[in-house]
């Protein structure tokens, strides 16, 4: 994956830039440190979402984010946030000091992981910084939507070819996207291959 490059500076979490405030207000509402912002990702006609936690305001006044995205763990500006694109969303507004400092520990642990979209991507980092615990909804349902496809496909030539090289090679296509068969499907599957095509 190609490398984003930036409008402004951007940071490494060893080497945060200095705040002079911590919070911000928006639709009326205060946050801190660590509260979550998303923004539509380009080109996907708004189905997924890029996702970022607030770290704060410099002496200019510029508001830092920290987000995970190919280029690894870094600081970078909401204007670099944003992306050239004016719809974000508040998706959870941290208030309290001790959850703040939290979130910030969290993210710092993360300083040197590797981005990878379908195991550590934006939402399982700012995720794995709110609750310790890395997951990406985005990911699961992702996945959810291609087991559908892949396994009516699947069934198809199961019943109406019965071609096994097709069927190894459409596995092939599940390990690579790391979506299995369950077990259960298995057993049906391999069932229907045994059938005789003229019973059908």
């Amino acid at each position: 994956m190609a490398k984003i490059n930036r409008k402004n500076k951007t940071y490494k979490l060893n080497n945060l830039p200095e705040l002079m405030n911590n919070s911000f207000v928006f639709n009326s509402k205060t946050g801190l440190t660590g509260s979550m912002f998303s923004r539509p990702v380009m080109n996907t006609l708004g189905i997924y979402k890029h996702y970022a936690i607030v770290y704060g305001f410099d002496k200019n006044n510029v508001l830092w984010m920290i987000e995970n995205n190919v280029n690894g763990v870094e600081c970078i500006t909401f204007e670099d946030f944003l992306n050239s694109q004016n719809n974000f969303k508040v998706e959870v507004y941290i208030n309290n000091p001790f959850s703040s400092q939290l979130i910030l520990q969290r993210a710092k642990s993360k300083a040197n992981a590797i981005y990878f979209p379908n195991d550590f991507n934006c939402e399982h980092f700012v995720n794995y910084c709110h609750t310790g615990i890395s997951h990406s909804k985005q990911v699961q349902v992702t996945k959810s939507v291609f087991d559908i496809a892949i396994t009516y496909l699947e069934l198809k030539v199961g019943y109406e070819t019965k071609n096994e090289e097709l069927l190894n090679s459409i596995n092939e296509t599940r390990k690579i996207l790391d979506i299995e068969r369950s077990p259960e499907f298995q057993k049906s599957l391999g069932e229907i291959m045994k059938k005789d095509g003229s019973s059908q």
